[in-house]
Order: structure tokens, then sequence, then C-alpha cells
């Protein structure tokens, strides 16, 4: 829910506060992409804290990132990979990616989903969460289906 997300105008807004419409910051363009569509509910699966220098995010495992040996999802990223920190903005190293352990009595979290106005090209469809590049929900179901 708290989840800070860039937005065009350079200001960050929780990605439970954004809608449809929103204009976020991509920074893989470097330019300002409109929010297609938001999507958020509870996910009773294995969450990820994925961290760099920038800060850290959590997320779902198959949520995408790009790192130096491509694109991958977070259950396949190590201790160490390189990160893409966005346009010509070079690469972070992943500090650490630990799983969230999920306790007896364990809510499950609501998972927030953006997908951005775009082709189908990958590089339309990044977002800045808590300092980090990740992929919309575009790249992660084109990473689904492979």
């Amino acid at each position: 829910d708290d989840t800070l997300i860039k937005m065009g105008d350079g200001s960050e807004r929780a990605v439970k506060d954004i809608r449809a419409g929103d204009r976020v910051w991509n920074p893989k363009l470097g330019w300002i992409q409109t929010v297609k569509r938001v999507i958020a509910g509870p996910e009773k699966i294995p969450m990820f804290k994925v961290k760099t220098s920038e800060g850290e995010v959590v997320v779902t495992h198959q949520h995408p990132f790009l790192l130096k040996r491509g694109m991958v999802t977070a259950d396949q990223i190590r201790e160490g990979d390189l990160i893409s920190t966005g346009s010509n903005q070079g690469w972070k190293t992943v500090t650490g990616v630990d799983l969230v352990p999920m306790e007896k009595g364990y809510e499950a979290p609501v998972v927030w989903n953006l997908e951005l106005d775009g082709s189908h090209d990958p590089n339309d469809h990044y977002v800045l969460a808590n300092g980090i590049m990740t992929g919309d929900l575009f790249i992660q179901e084109s990473l689904a289906k492979k």
C-alpha cells in the first residue's frame, strides 16, 4: 500500500493513491506516461523484498525487473545482480533478496499492479517504485506467458 511511485511531476505518491489516468515517470525512457489501469487485491503467495542502495520494494515472486543479465522475475534475482536504474542512469547492485516469512495467522497483503499506456515495447512499461525501476503489469503478464 505504501510503496512510493515517482509521478510525472517529480513527486512521489503511495501506490494505493494512484488511479487510471494519473501520469507517472518512466525511468527507462526518461519521460512521463499515463496509467492505463490499476489492479489491487490480496495475494496469498510468497513475497520477496528486493533491496538496493536506492531503497527496497516488496513484490510477488513473478514481479518483473530488468537486470544486466536480462528481464527476470523477483524470485530469480540474487544478491550481487545489477539492476537497471533507468534511462542512462546505469546499474545498481542488489544488496539483498529476502523471502518475506508467512507466519501463522498471516494475513495476505494487498498487492497493487499498475499498467501503463504504451505499445508492445517493454520499454514503455517501467515505473520507479521506492527508488527501484520495475516493470508494470504488462511486462509481468508477458513474462508469465513465456
